[in-house]
């Protein structure tokens, strides 16, 4: 007869089996790596507004020349000066900002002087020309770099001066530069913890990757572990399908293989929202994952019914004995493990009185020989 397993954990090794499956086909293909706008604002150290004055090549470096118009993150000042890496489509690029007066929105890093030797060629550079901060690309499709600048103002038919799209913590498109603006501004404004932040990647269907313009069948979004990440996380567990694009079936017929395929995707979001909780322990977390367990195939919405899944501890049940370790050599317990010997015994029998001689003792309950 075979074993019965439990429905939670047959639930369980399906949805691994869909997960082993579609990663053994994404084998042979790197995944795409996404950069949240949260995590752009959250990783850069002077977010500014201005236009580019000036351009100096250096070997393998451009040095650039802003006039600020506007300081959103970091100190306020009347031009910028930073570091950025020479490559063709950008050195056009800036080129073409530099002639037309563009205004653009840069997110620039400063170098970090506690961890020397982390670019060598990019200190020396720095130390060069006395300044600490500098650019890096934009991830746009693998192969292809960006610079860190946001063009401003109105669509412009050239690609270059187009703004990339870029996804939200919650997996909202923006694409243009009001739209982009808008959220970073918000994201300065609502900081979310003192220190630096750590980032996580999240794992997207295909589906939600090809909002950008591109995906792969592994497709993972760079956000910072903050507050709006646990709120991200929670929502994917209750409703992933707020997420998923939904299947066009009023113009065509969907088959089946197509829906199988668009519920073994919602229930991947699902399961990471689960991992990405995991990184807030709390009650009301707690609740949402054990909810999750209950029925990890499900593809409906759930109810955060966090009373009765964790119910409160009842105020008549008393707290526990707290264990008090001895402070004093006096409140330490003795314990005899034979019969103490008496005066009465002489030291022949005494020494006689080893493993073999010694007398039953009981200890806290047991019988010790």
């Amino acid at each position: 007869m075979l074993p019965r397993i439990s429905s939670p954990v047959l639930a369980l090794a399906v949805t691994g089996v869909f997960l082993c499956a579609g990663e053994l086909g994404a084998q042979n293909q790197m995944p795409l790596q996404l950069t949240s706008l949260e995590w752009l604002v959250a990783d850069s150290e002077v977010v500014v507004r201005g236009v580019v004055v000036d351009v100096a090549a250096d070997t393998h470096w451009n040095v650039v020349t802003i006039e600020v118009a506007e300081a959103l993150k970091g100190a306020k000042a009347q031009r910028l000066k930073f570091a950025m890496h020479k490559f063709d489509q950008g050195d056009a690029a800036l080129a073409q900002w530099r002639q037309s007066k563009r205004e653009l929105l840069w997110l620039l890093k400063r170098q970090d002087s506690a961890a020397p030797g982390e670019a060598p060629d990019r200190e020396k550079l720095l130390a060069r020309h006395k300044i600490d901060l500098y650019a890096t690309f934009f991830p746009r499709r693998p192969g292809e770099a960006w610079l860190p600048a946001i063009p401003l103002g109105p669509p412009q038919e050239q690609e270059a001066q187009q703004p990339l799209p870029f996804l939200t913590i919650d997996l909202r498109l923006l694409k243009t530069s009001d739209e982009l603006v808008k959220a970073i501004r918000t994201a300065i404004a609502a900081p979310q913890g003192d220190g630096k932040v750590r980032s996580y990647s999240v794992s997207l269907p295909p589906e939600i990757a090809e909002r950008t313009g591109f995906s792969r069948a592994q497709n993972y979004l760079t956000v910072p572990v903050d507050r709006r990440l646990e709120e991200f996380a929670r929502r994917l567990i209750q409703t992933p399908g707020d997420y998923m694009p939904k299947l066009d079936s009023e113009k065509r017929s969907v088959t089946a293989a197509e829906g199988i395929a668009f519920l073994n995707r919602q229930q991947a979001l699902r399961l990471e929202g689960v991992k990405a909780l995991r990184l807030f322990p709390s009650e009301k977390n707690v609740a949402i994952v054990r909810l999750w367990l209950d029925d990890p195939m499900s593809t409906e919405p759930f109810k955060d019914d966090r009373q009765a899944l964790v119910p409160a501890v009842p105020k008549s049940q008393q707290a526990e004995a707290k264990v008090a370790l001895p402070l004093e050599l006096a409140q330490v317990p003795e314990i005899h493990f034979q019969q103490p010997l008496t005066k009465a015994l002489n030291t022949e029998l005494g020494l006689k009185a080893g493993p073999e001689g010694r007398s039953q003792t009981k200890v806290e309950g047991l019988i010790v020989r």
